[in-house]
Parts: structure tokens; sequence; C-alpha cells
């Protein structure tokens, strides 16, 4: 979705979503939250239906549009800085974060959103701004 694409070019709108996945704010008030981000733009609002208590499916596909999406940006952005760093192995990136190659290698694949605690501790080692794993 248009709102999914633009979540993680701004880190409020990605918290608002994250939250919102969390189950820690309602529909409306993430409708809010991107309502504000497109009027703040000078873009387009959404136009689809505001209402989504009745619609399981249409939520569980944002909510996994989202995390894919969230995924992949992360794992761009991991790739970069381990290059940077001349960790050209999962081994050498996994010593690198203090987790095994395989996780490493998960890492790198894109494929889940890491925790809010793993990307914090990534930031750390790389000695980067947490923010850099949430705009791409």
């Amino acid at each position: 979705s248009q709102a999914c694409d633009h979540a993680y070019a701004d880190p409020l709108l990605f918290e608002a979503f994250d939250l919102w996945f969390n189950k820690e704010i309602s529909d409306k008030a993430l409708l809010f939250q991107v309502d504000h981000f497109f009027s703040t733009k000078n873009e387009k609002a959404l136009e689809d239906e505001r209402d989504l208590t009745n619609k399981p499916a249409a939520i569980e596909k944002i909510k996994t549009d989202a995390d894919t999406e969230a995924a992949r940006g992360f794992a761009r952005q991991l790739k970069i800085l381990a290059h940077k760093k001349g960790l050209t192995t999962n081994e050498k990136l996994g010593e690198f974060l203090g987790v095994s190659a395989e996780r490493a290698r998960v890492l790198l694949q894109g494929k889940h959103k890491p925790q809010f605690e793993t990307l914090s501790t990534i930031a750390a080692r790389f000695k980067v701004p947490l923010e850099s794993f949430l705009a791409d």
C-alpha cells in the first residue's frame, strides 16, 4: 500500500506502524498518523475505506507488507554496513554481532523483521544511529 511504502522513509510514521502492528494503538490512531503524514507532504491522502474492523484479511496483508518491507530495508542497510567493515562472510558478520553464522545469514536475507532489541544491539555494534535501519 501507499502508506507502507512511505512508512520506512519517515521515522515517526514507521513508529506509528510499529505501535499499530503490536496493537499499542488503534486503527483509527494509525489512520490519523497516515493522513497527517500525507497532508504534511502535500500528497493525496489514502482513499481506502477507513474502517478495517471487520476486515481481518486486509489488516493482515497490511501487517505482512509492512513487516516484509521493514525486513528488506534492514537487510539492505546491514549488507552495506557489513561490506564497509569488510565482514564478507556470515561467520565474520556473526562473530562481529555476537551471533551464530546461521543467524547472521537469516538477518542478511531480510525475510523477518528483527526485534527492536536486536536492531539496537546491531546499531551499537556498527556505531550507527538506530534510525539508519528505519529509513531506506
